[in-house]
């Protein structure tokens, strides 16, 4: 029997591996990591046109010259970070499907990455076979994630469902994501953004871009006010 957190991936889908090959541009940091990652794609018979970007401007250029099926993402790519990239290719190129690719599957990241506009999200420990199951449900226009994260997913929702029917402090989600709401906690306690990049196990520049978009999205002038207008609707206890 498979560990508790190791589920399964669903079966490689024969009708999506008889149609056309895939055509692929893979965003990752370090050369030598994405070449061989494109070498495994294209033993499979699976893909073409295997390209690959080492940041985001380069990322951009490639899909604006000859656009692809679907960029994968590593979830560590430097600033401005992959959630940003992510947002830039759904709004430039909205048709192009976009896969992470990062180190641990948590709630958090996964609705973070589902936020800025990712079809899917795969582990750098899944196997290729799953790496392909998971290309194979983005590639229906499915949202592909593992059944543990869809689970909890759906738990958290009907979670949100109650505070919002109670008017508890939960309601605060229908503005804020969970991350942006948890930070603002700890914003609250006085954490500066390399304490909570600590606590959190975060880069500090993740931190930053998570203060920067609640700030924005509360239309507050600073740390300070976002903590008060959070107050003020109840969504942190003093």
């Amino acid at each position: 029997m498979p560990a508790p957190d190791q589920t399964p991936s669903p079966p490689i889908d024969p009708d999506a591996q008889s149609g056309e090959p895939v055509r692929l541009l893979i965003v990752h940091d370090q050369l030598f990591y994405r070449q061989c990652l494109a070498q495994t794609l294209v033993t499979t018979g699976r893909f073409a046109a295997v390209g690959h970007a080492g940041g985001g401007d380069d990322a951009l250029a490639q899909v604006g010259r000859d656009p692809p099926d679907l960029v994968v993402i590593d979830w560590q790519l430097p600033a401005p970070g992959a959630l940003a990239l992510t947002r830039a290719l759904k709004t430039a190129f909205p048709d192009v499907k976009v896969l992470i690719l990062g180190i641990v599957e948590t709630l958090d990241v996964v609705q973070e990455c589902v936020e800025a506009g990712a079809a899917g999200y795969v582990v750098i420990d899944d196997t290729v076979e799953q790496f392909l199951a998971r290309v194979d449900q983005v590639m229906r226009g499915e949202a592909s994630s593992s059944p543990g994260i869809v689970r909890a997913l759906f738990s958290r929702l009907s979670k949100l469902s109650h505070y919002g029917h109670t008017g508890g402090a939960g309601s605060g989600a229908d503005v804020l994501t969970f991350r942006e709401l948890q930070i603002l906690r700890m914003i609250a306690e006085g954490l500066s953004n390399k304490q909570i990049a600590s606590r959190l196990k975060l880069s500090q520049h993740t931190v930053k871009n998570h203060v920067h978009n609640l700030l924005e999205k509360l239309a507050a002038d600073g740390r300070y006010a976002a903590v008060q207008y959070a107050y003020e609707r109840r969504w942190l206890s003093r």
